[in-house]
């Protein structure tokens, strides 16, 4: 696994944690809403990308 493998994978958990802690609180804090999204949309780039970069790469 190639170290630009390992960063997408760390950064794919990094958002979903963004995302999930988000959500979780955003009914007390509502700035929270939007960083919540920006993580969603972030878990689904960099998943997008890592799939993109196994298929591609040679064996």
């Amino acid at each position: 696994m190639t170290p630009k493998l390992v960063i997408h994978l760390l950064t794919i958990t990094a958002c979903f944690l963004l995302f999930s802690i988000s959500m979780l609180y955003s009914e007390r804090y509502l700035f929270l809403i939007p960083l919540g999204m920006l993580g969603l949309f972030g878990q689904c780039y960099f998943t997008y990308r890592f799939t993109q970069i196994l298929l591609t790469e040679p064996k």
